[in-house]
C-alpha cells in the first residue's frame, strides 16, 4: 500500500479530482460561516449559502465538462478516473443542483441551518461521486457511509418536527443494519478471492473450482446486494424511503431519491460485472425477483396515496425497480446495459428533481403538508409552473415527447436484448400502471375546483429566481432531450 502510494502522481491527480475538491472546499466554508455568530439578515444569509452552492456545482461541472474530451482512464490507488466516470458526475452535478436550488420554499423548514444544510449536500454529493470513480469495494463502502451520514442531516434538518426526526431514525437504523450485511459480505468476499478489488474480485472468480469455496463468494456478494437493495430502497428493503421524504424539507427529498438511487444502482452494476465470471443462475433469478417486486410494489402503493411527497417516494422506488431490471444483462453486454441504465439515470433524475422543484413552488408549506388536494386552483394562480408540473410527471410517466420517454425506450431495448423478455414484460404492463398515479396531481391542479381555502399554509405560490431557474433547467432538459435524445445517447456512447 505504502509503495502504491508513493507512486501516485499527487498533481495529476489533483487534477483529476478538481471537482470534488470544488464541492469539498465550499462545504468546508459553509460549516466555517455557520460557526461564525452573525447578526446579519437571515434572508441575505440564505441568499448567500446558496450562491456558494450554485457556484461549487458550476465549477465542478465545467472542470468535468473540460477535462471529458482527453480523458483517459487513469488509475490512482482505489481510485480509477476516465470519461465513464465524469459523465456521471456531471448528472450527479446537475441534479444535485436542481435539488438544492428548492431550498429558499423550505427556509422555514432549515430554518438558520441553511449554511450547514447545504455544507451536507455538497459532501454528499461529492462522496457519491467518489464511490463512482471507487475500483475497490472497501473504498465504495467508505465513500457511500460518508454519502449516507451527510444525507441522514438533511432529511432530519426540521428538529422540531416529529415526522423528520422519525424519517431520519428509520434511514439511519435501516442503513446500520446494510451496513453491517455489506461488512459481511466484505469478509466472505475477500475470504474467497483474497482481494477487494473490482478488477481482481473479476479475474479471481474466474478459477473459483470449489463448491464451497463458490458458496462462500456468492453469499458474500448477496449480503453485498442486499446493501445496495437498502440504498435503492429496492423492495422489501424499501420500508425507510417513504417516510425520509415525507419527513425531509425538499431539498433533502429531492436529493435521496434522485442522487441517492442512481448511484447505488450504477455501482451495483459495477458489482455485477464483476462478479459475471462466476455467474449463476441463482443470481438472475434473485435479481429478477428484486426488480420485478420493487417495480409492481411501488407503483400499487403510489397509487393510494394523497400525499404528493409520499406519492412522488413510492413511485421512485417503482423507478429503481426499471433501473434495476439492466443488471441482469450485464452477464452478456456489461458496455450496451451500462449506457441503457445511465441514460435512464439521467432522465429520471433531471425529471424526479424538477417534479420536487415544482412541488417546491405550488406547496410552499410542503415541509408540513403535501397533500395533492392542495394543488386544485394551481393552474389559475399559476399557469406556468402548473403546465411544468404537468410535464415533468408525463416525462416520469414515460409519456412520448419527453425525456423519460427516450429513457425507457433505451431501458427496454436493453432488457429485451439482454432475453429477459418476462421482464420487459413486467416493466411495460407497470409503466402502464404508473400512469395512474402521475396523472393524479394532473388532475387536481387542471380539473379539480378548489372549495375554500384549501392550502391550509395560508401561503401564496413561491416564485423565486432559485425554484423557478430549477424547474426551467429541469423542464427544458426533459423537452429537449426527448425530442433530441441523440445528443444525449452521442454523450453517453462516446463515455462508455
Amino acid at each position: 500500500m505504502q509503495g502504491q502510494l508513493c507512486n501516485i502522481d499527487w498533481l495529476l491527480m489533483a487534477k483529476i479530482f478538481s471537482p470534488l475538491l470544488v464541492l469539498i472546499l465550499a462545504a468546508v466554508i459553509l460549516l466555517i460561516k455557520d460557526a461564525i455568530p452573525s447578526d446579519s439578515d437571515e434572508e441575505a444569509g440564505d441568499s448567500f449559502a446558496l450562491v456558494i452552492l450554485s457556484a461549487a456545482l458550476l465549477a465542478a461541472f465545467s472542470l468535468s465538462w473540460m477535462m471529458w474530451p482527453t480523458a483517459d482512464d487513469l488509475a490512482f490507488g482505489p481510485f480509477s478516473v476516465g470519461k465513464s466516470c465524469l459523465a456521471i458526475w456531471m448528472i450527479i452535478f446537475i441534479v444535485t443542483g436542481i435539488s438544492a436550488l428548492t431550498a429558499l420554499p423550505s427556509k422555514v423548514a432549515i430554518r438558520r441551518e441553511a449554511d450547514s444544510y447545504f455544507a451536507f449536500i455538497l459532501i454528499a454529493a461529492a462522496s457519491y461521486c467518489l464511490a463512482v470513480s471507487s475500483n475497490d469495494i472497501l473504498m465504495i463502502f467508505v465513500s457511500m457511509e460518508i454519502a449516507g451520514v451527510s444525507s441522514y442531516a438533511t432529511v432530519a434538518a426540521r428538529s422540531d418536527n416529529s415526522y423528520s426526526l422519525e424519517g431520519a431514525l428509520k434511514y439511519f437504523i435501516s442503513a446500520a443494519f446494510a451496513a453491517a450485511f455489506f461488512m459481511m459480505g466484505m469478509a466472505f468476499i475477500f475470504g474467497s478471492v483474497a482481494s477487494l478489488a473490482l478488477g481482481e474480485i473479476e479475474a479471481n472468480s474466474k478459477f473459483i473450482t470449489d463448491p464451497s469455496t463458490k458458496s462462500f463468494f456468492m453469499f458474500g456478494a448477496a449480503m453485498a446486494v442486499s446493501y445496495f437493495g437498502f440504498k435503492i430502497a429496492a423492495f422489501p428493503f424499501h420500508a425507510w424511503m417513504p417516510d425520509a421524504v415525507e419527513g425531509a424539507p425538499v431539498p433533502g427529498a429531492s436529493f435521496i431519491t434522485t442522487v441517492g438511487k442512481m448511484v447505488p444502482v450504477i455501482i451495483l452494476a459495477k458489482l455485477a460485472i464483476a462478479i459475471s465470471p462466476s455467474y449463476d443462475p441463482v443470481w438472475h433469478h434473485l435479481l429478477f425477483g428484486i426488480s420485478a417486486a420493487t417495480m409492481i410494489f411501488g407503483a400499487v402503493v403510489a397509487l393510494r396515496q394523497e400525499n404528493l411527497k409520499r406519492m412522488l417516494a413510492y413511485a421512485s422506488i417503482s423507478q429503481g425497480g426499471y433501473m434495476l431490471a439492466v443488471i441482469p444483462s450485464m452477464v452478456f453486454d456489461p458496455a450496451a446495459a451500462m449506457k441503457g441504465m445511465v441514460f435512464y439515470a439521467a432522465a429520471f433524475g433531471i425529471a424526479t428533481a424538477g417534479a420536487f422543484a415544482a412541488v417546491a413552488a405550488l406547496l410552499p408549506g410542503s415541509d408540513v403538508t403535501a397533500d395533492i388536494g392542495r394543488l386544485s386552483g394551481s393552474s389559475q394562480r399559476s399557469p406556468f409552473l402548473s403546465a411544468s408540473f404537468a410535464i415533468l410527471l408525463f416525462s416520469l410517466a414515460g409519456i412520448p415527447m419527453t425525456v423519460g420517454f427516450a429513457g425507457r425506450y433505451y431501458l427496454f431495448r436493453t432488457i429485451l436484448t439482454g432475453g429477459d423478455i418476462l421482464l420487459g414484460f413486467v416493466a411495460a404492463v407497470v409503466s402502464v400502471i404508473s400512469i395512474a398515479f402521475y396523472v393524479k396531481p394532473v388532475m387536481a391542479i387542471y380539473f379539480t375546483k378548489q372549495e375554500g381555502d384549501i392550502r391550509s399554509d395560508g401561503e401564496a405560490i413561491y416564485t423565486g429566481a432559485a425554484v423557478i431557474s430549477a424547474l426551467a433547467i429541469a423542464l427544458a432538459a426533459s423537452l429537449l432531450l426527448g425530442i433530441l435524445p441523440g445528443n444525449l445517447l452521442e454523450f453517453i456512447n462516446a463515455s462508455f
